[in-house]
């Protein structure tokens, strides 16, 4: 079994402290937009765009993660007194992808080629921000024997402590970078405008879907955690959008070759 007896807390200033999951976060955040910029750049999006979606979309992901935790508050426990505000990982991808169907409406950008690329970098935000989850200690799993089982033994940290538990965390972020390797394999070969991004959100969510059954800290709503339920609706939603786009794509082929 591994042991992690790491300070969640590298920092403490006054009441204001900085850990593992702040430094992570930016981190994750700094990689995430150094690709969408190189990528942006390659296909010729222009500079102001790319600062606005930059710069927008971390506003977005962070209200995304704090509305998502209020939410789950309220559904499940009826307050918002539990709310782990900004914790919510699940909530950042889901909000940023609203907020470029939204710019990508108001600009007339293309969304389904602002999908592709965006869904490549908020994966690679996840796997890096999955980083700081295995050292904090939060989004723990559930007490198991096995010997890849975890043990957190720092006080501070919020998983139960000496209790061996399934390393969700790492899960999550073995399965983030599985996930950033087969879409990067891919996007040459899904020429369809929006195919790689839908993948890429089905394989991301289908895989957090599951790891969820190994939680520790999902409380249930209907015998699914209220993120399980999320995901499925994304799941479902992705894969209709994926058939709609490549009938599209056949029966757009189709007319052309008439031409």
């Amino acid at each position: 079994m591994i042991e992690i007896d790491i300070n969640p807390i590298v920092l403490t200033i006054g009441s204001f402290k900085i850990g593992w999951g702040l430094i992570m976060g930016v981190s994750a955040g700094i990689v995430a937009m150094l690709l969408f910029i190189a990528i942006a750049r390659r296909i010729g999006l222009q500079k102001a765009h790319i600062l606005w979606l930059v710069f927008l979309t971390v506003i977005c992901g962070y209200l995304g993660a704090n509305l998502f935790s209020i939410i789950e508050s309220l559904i499940v426990y009826h307050s918002i007194s539990t709310a782990n505000f900004g914790l919510r990982a699940d909530g950042f991808p889901i909000a940023v992808t609203i907020f470029i169907l939204i710019y990508a409406r108001v600009t007339k950008l293309s969304f389904w080629q602002l999908m592709d690329i965006g869904a490549i970098c908020l994966i690679l935000y996840m796997a890096v921000y999955r980083i700081g989850c295995v050292l904090v200690g939060c989004c723990y799993g559930l007490p198991c024997d096995q010997p890849w089982a975890v043990i957190y033994n720092n006080p501070n940290s919020p998983a139960p402590l000496g209790t061996p538990i399934y390393p969700t965390q790492l899960y999550h972020l073995i399965w983030n970078v599985m996930v950033l390797v087969i879409v990067w394999l891919l996007r040459k070969g899904l020429k369809v405008p929006g195919a790689l991004g839908l993948v890429a959100w089905m394989l991301y969510f289908m895989g957090d879907f599951t790891i969820r059954f190994f939680r520790g800290n999902e409380p249930p709503v209907f015998g699914l955690s209220l993120s399980q339920i999320t995901d499925l609706m994304i799941i479902i939603a992705a894969a209709y959008s994926l058939i709609l786009r490549f009938k599209s794509a056949v029966r757009k082929e189709g007319i052309d070759s008439q031409l």
